[in-house]
């Protein structure tokens, strides 16, 4: 993908037992030195908030893009327990102490995403 003709740039991801996917992690190392000099915006999705939320979003991303990006952000997420493996729900237990489904979309922080970015 050539990133030169744009000047703001998006990257997130969905959280999966405490990582971004693959390939959003490729795809900042590959681009690294063209993303730091671009208007950034970085989130995750996933059902971890407050602290949890920030860590797994500073340790989602390089170093160097977060200290550029204009944005940064957790957008929440859903769980649905009816859709998952046994491992995947055995994993969300430990994780959230709940077997049940669970849908926390952060609206407050998906907006504030979208006007930084507008702003930027």
């Amino acid at each position: 993908m050539d990133l030169l003709g744009y000047d703001k740039v998006i990257i997130g991801g969905s959280i999966y037992a405490g990582k971004i996917r693959k390939p959003a992690m490729r795809f900042c190392s590959d681009n690294l030195d063209i993303l730091k000099n671009k208007k950034l915006g970085l989130f995750i999705c996933g059902i971890a908030d407050g602290d949890d939320a920030r860590k797994q979003l500073e340790s989602a991303f390089p170093k160097e893009l977060l200290a550029v990006a204009v944005a940064k952000e957790s957008f929440g997420g859903e769980c649905n327990y009816d859709k998952m493996n046994f491992m995947e729900r055995f994993i969300l237990k430990k994780i959230t102490g709940s077997n049940v489904s669970q849908s926390r979309i952060a609206e407050d922080n998906i907006t504030r995403f979208a006007n930084q970015m507008k702003n930027a």
